[in-house]
């Protein structure tokens, strides 16, 4: 069964290097309800993100990869909810499939899962997922702690490689600060502490964005950057992700 996490974060590109926006970072012990700072080991994380080969989903401001490494593997479909903020809907790797697709130059593990498939069927129209970039990240993680030890804030430092299925390949540094158990207010403290350390926010919401910035249309790039879903057409489907939940709409 899918589960749904609600994430609140913002992306920046760091002026100087990581370095010097995770040394901001660090200064802030003692400050905003922050009592510690704690450094995380270094993930590597391998995507493969799938959409129609028009980009139907991206264009509306939606991402479903397969990921491996870190904390949460597995198939990830983010929906866009707001300011900052989009639902997460988790399967696992081995959720079950239907027919693999395969496409040059980028790696595929198995086809999209149907419980996913299904939720943005509205947007795909019968056209086929397939495999439209890999994204490759080196991350390095800060957890912000309060006085009990509770994690109010992550700040990930990353290194990202992205191999479109078109055969070229970029890649770029950018940093994320992402609330856990934090509120709003601490997210804008991060955000000036991070400006002060000469961090730019993000021209695109999601690596995605950037990776294939060369094929999304002007419009669809500056549509799903500045207006995170607040607006949708027609014809979405809901999901009871589990019992009591929260239903979505895509």
């Amino acid at each position: 069964m899918a589960t749904v996490v609600r994430e609140i974060e913002r992306k920046y590109n760091p002026a100087e290097g990581s370095t010097v926006a995770l040394d901001a970072v660090k200064a802030m012990t003692g400050t905003a309800g922050i009592a510690a700072v704690s450094q995380q080991g270094e993930q590597l994380l391998d995507a493969v993100y799938y959409d129609t080969a028009d980009l139907r989903l991206i264009e509306a401001g939606i991402t479903l990869r397969r990921r491996t490494g870190g904390g949460d593997a597995g198939w990830h479909l983010k929906l866009p909810a707001g300011a900052d903020t989009k639902d997460e809907i988790r399967l696992p790797l081995d959720a079950p499939s239907g027919k693999r697709e395969a496409t040059p130059h980028v790696r595929t593990d198995g086809a999209v899962p149907e419980e996913l498939a299904a939720l943005v069927r509205a947007r795909t129209r019968g056209t086929a997922l397939a495999p439209v970039v890999r994204i490759r990240t080196s991350r390095r993680v800060l957890w912000l702690l309060d006085g009990a030890g509770q994690t109010l804030a992550e700040i990930a430092a990353d290194h990202v490689s992205a191999e479109p299925a078109d055969g070229s390949a970029v890649s770029w540094d950018e940093i994320e600060a992402e609330l856990v158990t934090g509120g709003p207010a601490l997210l804008e403290t991060i955000d000036t502490r991070l400006r002060q350390a000469g961090a730019r926010p993000a021209a695109t919401a999601t690596k995605l964005q950037r990776a294939l910035a060369g094929r999304l249309s002007a419009a669809g790039a500056a549509a799903t950057a500045a207006d995170q879903g607040l607006a949708r057409g027609p014809g979405r489907t809901r999901l009871r992700a589990r019992p009591g939940g929260r239903d979505l709409a895509v």
